[in-house]
């Protein structure tokens, strides 16, 4: 299930200028879980800024904001096992 924040009047409703947050190659042959969110659905967030962690064997890893603005929605699931190049949330630019 979605969880979303449709309040960005930068984005507006549409998800016109909305930055993903891509799962990134770790060129392993093991599954990956999104293991936790560490930011909610409409926080402000820096680029930077560590907004999940993911699960690869018995390390773990985080996955930085990669602009400045606000979460807008989670497109995947604590536990759910999540693959190269998914998209794993959308963020919002902070406006100037």
């Amino acid at each position: 299930m979605m969880r979303e924040n449709t309040d960005c009047s930068a984005c507006g409703s549409a998800r016109d200028g909305r930055v993903p947050l891509v799962m990134p190659d770790f060129m392993i042959d093991q599954p990956i879980k999104l293991s936790l969110w560490l930011m909610s659905c409409g926080e402000k967030v820096l680029r930077g800024d560590r907004v999940a962690e993911i699960l690869v064997g018995a390390a773990t890893f985080d996955l930085e904001a990669p602009i400045s603005g606000r979460l807008m929605c989670q497109l995947v699931e604590e536990d759910d096992v999540v693959t190269t190049g998914m998209i794993l949330a959308e963020f919002c630019p902070l406006e100037d």
